[in-house]
């Protein structure tokens, strides 16, 4: 995220994303933590990996004082860092670590992504109405159908909200800059 766009949206009291990618989610979920703000994480996922069609998607919900989206498993930092670190990723790729098609589209459907919005729409009404504790995770089944609301705890040794993170500092953190790791050692 750039500087212009963590200015703007650090005043915010609510962000909602409905991105895709690790890395935009390690960045708001880092503003929501740094400037105690809610954050209403959204996805979807379109799989027939295991033979069954899962339609499904889930929105997290990152309150000042609940759990934060690392705590709640909405994003992998390892993934996060090679779209934040483009030598990271030239470097696994060229050792074999990287079999993958970063670039292949992924299919979206407008009814799953419309189920999702609702929900999520639902609890940002929570937040600002007041209607009852947002729920900080929620999966949706289209397959089955069915909604499940997941409880979850802060994690004590999260690095993104835990004792030694920026949570709160506001403007006495600076904003978060991505130090590379080594790279993987050729083969």
């Amino acid at each position: 995220m750039d500087a212009d766009t963590w200015r703007e949206l650090r005043c915010a009291d609510v962000i909602v994303g409905a991105v895709d990618g690790h890395s935009p989610r390690w960045s708001l979920n880092t503003l929501a933590v740094q400037y105690r703000g809610h954050y209403v994480d959204t996805g979807t996922l379109i799989s027939d990996e295991s033979g069954t069609l899962d339609v499904s998607g889930h929105v997290a919900t990152v309150t000042p004082d609940g759990p934060c989206l690392l705590c709640l498993s909405g994003y992998d930092p390892g993934q996060a860092s090679m779209k934040l670190d483009p030598g990271l990723t030239a470097a696994k790729r060229a050792a074999g670590y990287l079999s993958d098609t970063p670039d292949e589209p992924t299919p979206s459907v407008m009814f799953l992504n419309q189920a999702v919005a609702s929900v999520a729409l639902g609890e940002l009404l929570n937040i600002v109405g007041d209607w009852h504790t947002p729920r900080p995770y929620t999966l949706v089944d289209l397959g089955r159908p069915s909604l499940t609301a997941m409880h979850a705890e802060t994690s004590p040794d999260c690095p993104a909200c835990g004792p030694d993170s920026t949570r709160g500092l506001c403007d006495a953190a600076r904003p978060p800059r991505f130090t590379p790791p080594e790279p993987p050692p050729h083969m």
